[in-house]
């Protein structure tokens, strides 16, 4: 699943509006902050930022809100976020690293928890047909915190996320309520994954491959689609072997017993 990193919640002390530049002053624990260097990456309620200065237990950033698909720009003072440290190396080498890269917006349908998890309704949006590239069992981060698509309502265009309801992940959950937005980003397979993949079908086509990748644009898809539909078709096939066979050693036992 993601991998998350030094983490804490953060309270916003001072917005600075500049054109369409947007300076952030955010408020966090100490022990965090005293981690932080002018340029250390940090995600902010999922959105991947530089830290510009530090002032005690306050940190400062930048982000230009034309560029941004995020609710950052929303933020005012007194808001509270989610932040954490970014660990580079990881997130390069292990596909399920929060990059902070936004994909989308999404409103919050309905919340329910329990002392195991956290159920999310939230919507999809219309833009990039992304109804069509999630799949049950996606792997996704709500405001950075780890989740995954237990549930898509098509025709409703929501899908349930479910996050375990961990102390870190209750209290930031908790600051959000029905109606709000949250900011979504889709677990990618790494560069690495996809390039081995990419080079193995163009040794298997051949002079076929040209064509192969002209079907795709097409078909309005793209080779970590296909990766993310294979992905999820094995862990359904994963998942039903183990049924049976949990299935077939309950038979076994009762008729043992018998």
């Amino acid at each position: 699943m993601f991998t998350n990193f030094a983490r804490s919640m953060g309270k916003v002390v001072a917005v600075e509006r500049h054109s369409s530049v947007i300076e952030l002053g955010i408020q966090v624990h100490q022990s965090l902050c005293a981690q932080f260097n002018v340029g250390a990456h940090v995600i902010v309620d999922g959105m991947k930022l530089s830290v510009s200065r530090c002032s005690g237990d306050v940190f400062y950033c930048q982000f230009d809100q034309a560029l941004s698909l995020s609710t950052l720009s929303n933020l005012t003072v007194a808001s509270f976020v989610h932040v954490f440290l970014v660990d580079i190396a990881a997130s390069f080498e292990n596909s399920r690293a929060v990059c902070g890269r936004i994909d989308f917006q999404s409103h919050i349908r309905s919340m329910v928890s329990d002392n195991e998890q956290v159920l999310i309704e939230l919507s999809v949006p219309v833009e990039h047909d992304w109804l069509n590239k999630l799949r049950v069992d996606t792997y996704l981060a709500v405001n950075g915190i780890k989740g995954i698509v237990c549930e898509i309502d098509n025709c409703a265009r929501v899908m349930t996320v479910s996050i375990a309801a961990t102390t870190n992940n209750t209290q930031v959950l908790n600051m959000k309520f029905v109606g709000d937005q949250v900011n979504i980003e889709i677990e990618r397979l790494s560069s690495k994954a996809l390039k081995a993949v990419d080079e193995r079908l163009s040794e298997t086509l051949g002079e076929l491959y040209p064509t192969f990748q002209q079907l795709l644009k097409l078909q309005g898809t793209s080779m970590e689609s296909l990766a993310f539909r294979a992905k999820a078709k094995l862990h359904q096939n994963t998942e039903d072997t183990k049924q049976t066979r949990e299935h077939a050693s309950l038979e076994h036992v009762d008729v043992s017993t018998c």
